[in-house]
């Protein structure tokens, strides 16, 4: 049976989380170039048996070798010459740009011919030396954003539909309209410049960064996977200092498992920057026992600018590691609520594990300063070490993130303070910790919310009481999901967490775990899970540490938003300016063709 779980309705607020996803809403994968050029030649027959005047059969054969030829010869020599000037241009997208200058092409074509009809001109041609100037500058535009040289050196494959077209034209008689293409193009080229300014200004002025190279580096990364965007995000990070907290178990011979909590988030989208995270910190971390990443304490302001810069935090995680003292000595788990805020806390040694989670009410990140001053206030009760948990277990589209100064934040330092005072002064501490764990690789795919890593258990026993704690390789959980699944575990506490793994997010920003992830396989999985790791319980020592990981880049304060918000901006209004820039364009073309006829 599929289990659905319906939240109750919630107003959409449009917060960093969708308008940094937003960007992704501008990649698209291109058409194969074998499925683009029959298309392309089928529209120029069309087009050709519609527009011109020679004779039927010579109207298909005017709108092959008009329309058609110069696309497809275009498409071919594109691709090569992009690629030397360091472009990321596929063949692919080569084959699609010349199909958009076909399209170009004969929009012009068709115009024109309607105008002759209505008018009593022979206007056609005259449209279609037009359209080749369009497409030049349609080209040359499309080129600037993909390469990495300038206008001038971007000439020779912009021309070349516009060039072929042009030869072509000798075939069926039409002289004299060099004069008129050269000055039809120049009017078109010089409205594209006007549209390649207006991207470039907004992020040169907002981040001294061209508007082109953001472009660019976007096309890199999300159509062909090279580190381009990285390369533009690290030009606007800011070095910060990242807390990493581990708590690792160890049997007599070697360690069982360790939780890794950095205050670092795994975002922007896909793969880009911290994307995937969890995954890199598990493939470098070499300490031999079962890896858990749960979400720490970050917003996506402390996104890394580059995969590399997980590296940092794995030294840190292994000199935590290496640096840990042991103990035997633990409490049972406690929970504490302030408001919406539900606490599960469990001391280990004069250390404790907070996970903390607002369900059923949605949330968001919690903010990295917030969970500085929560860890401190935990300290003043006597705690050493602590490792704040965002159980990021609960959201609808699109949650706040808990800021300081919001009532939650306040709740959140209130339960810290009394958990930590239970667990330092009141709770028994217990001298024989069980462990058990027990994972399985995605269930679902990342288009169905679940990341690489899959689903992950360790169920802690002391005195008695078993604790289960689930970690499912996702960015959140619709609401009431959580709630379905503690209910179900035959344990005397649990919380399930996420990893908040935005490479789920590659082309969208709303795909929380039970989005489209059949939820009944989902809870049967982590029931079994459970089961598994019971199991494996066996005697462990348990210690936490923190260690800093220094000069860390991330994109700083509000920089997500402000980018995104900047480029939804700049292609919400350069609609606007490209029809403007067209219509201008146009009549400016018109005037000389009427006036040169």
């Amino acid at each position: 049976m599929k289990l659905r779980i319906f939240g109750p309705k919630e107003k959409v607020v449009k917060g960093m989380e969708e308008t940094t996803a937003g960007l992704m809403k501008y990649v698209f994968a291109a058409p194969r170039w074998k499925n683009t050029i029959p298309v392309t030649l089928a529209l120029s027959l069309v087009v050709g048996a519609g527009v011109f005047n020679f004779g039927w059969r010579e109207n298909l054969l005017a709108g092959l070798i008009l329309i058609g030829v110069p696309a497809v010869l275009a498409a071919a020599f594109t691709h090569p010459l992009a690629r030397l000037l360091q472009g990321t241009m596929t063949v692919n997208r080569s084959a699609l740009l010349a199909f958009v200058g076909a399209v170009i092409i004969s929009v012009f074509c068709v115009v024109g011919a309607l105008i002759s009809f209505a008018i009593g001109w022979q206007l056609t041609i005259s449209a279609y030396v037009m359209s080749l100037g369009a497409v030049f500058a349609f080209r040359i535009l499309v080129l600037m954003a993909i390469t990495q040289k300038s206008f001038v050196r971007n000439l020779v494959p912009a021309s070349l539909q516009t060039v072929f077209g042009a030869l072509f034209l000798l075939l069926f008689g039409a002289t004299g309209y060099v004069v008129n293409l050269v000055a039809i193009s120049v009017v078109f080229t010089l409205g594209a410049l006007v549209i390649i300014r207006y991207v470039d200004a907004p992020l040169r002025k907002s981040f001294d960064v061209s508007g082109m190279d953001f472009i660019r580096s976007y096309i890199a990364q999300t159509v062909e996977g090279a580190p381009g965007m990285e390369d533009f995000f690290k030009k606007i990070g800011e070095a910060v200092e990242v807390p990493v907290t581990t708590l690792s178990f160890r049997t007599n011979e070697c360690l069982k498992a360790t939780f890794v909590v950095p205050a670092v988030h795994p975002g922007p989208v896909g793969e880009i920057g911290g994307g995937n995270l969890p995954v890199r910190i598990v493939n470098n971390l070499d300490d031999g026992g079962e890896i858990f990443v749960p979400h720490g304490t970050a917003t996506h302001d402390f996104n890394l600018v580059s995969a590399t810069e997980s590296l940092k935090i794995v030294e840190a995680a292994a000199r935590a590691v290496e640096n840990t003292q042991y103990t035997a000595d633990a409490s049972k788990s406690i929970r504490v609520q302030r408001g919406a805020i539900k606490l599960l806390a469990q001391r280990f040694g004069n250390s404790v594990l907070f996970v903390s989670t607002l369900s059923p009410e949605s949330t968001e990140d919690i903010e990295y300063g917030l969970g500085l001053v929560a860890s401190a206030e935990a300290r003043t009760q006597g705690v050493q070490h602590a490792a704040l948990i965002d159980a990021h277990n609960c959201t609808a589209p699109y949650a706040s993130s808990m800021w300081a100064g919001t009532k939650n934040s306040f709740d959140l330092i209130d339960a810290i303070r009394e958990a930590s005072s239970r667990l330092m002064q009141s709770e028994p501490l217990e001298s024989d910790i069980k462990l058990g764990t027990a994972s399985r690789g995605p269930i679902f795919g990342r288009d169905e919310g679940m990341g690489d890593l899959g689903i992950q258990v360790a169920l802690v026993e002391v005195a008695g009481q078993r604790t289960a704690y689930v970690l499912v390789d996702a960015n959140n959980m619709v609401s009431n999901l959580r709630e379905i699944i503690v209910s179900a575990l035959k344990v005397d506490e649990a919380e399930v967490m996420t990893t908040d793994n935005h490479v789920v997010n590659s082309y969208s920003g709303i795909n929380l775990l039970g989005f489209k992830a059949d939820n009944g396989i989902l809870l049967k999985a982590i029931i079994e899970l459970v089961d598994e790791a019971q199991a494996n319980l066996e005697p462990v020592r348990a210690g936490m540490n923190t260690q800093q990981a220094s000069g860390v880049s991330v994109f700083g304060s509000q920089k997500t938003a402000q980018l995104a918000s900047t480029v939804n901006a700049i292609m919400a209004m350069g609609g606007a300016l490209g029809i403007s820039v067209i219509i201008a364009s146009f009549a400016i073309s018109l005037l000389l063709v009427i006036f040169n006829r």
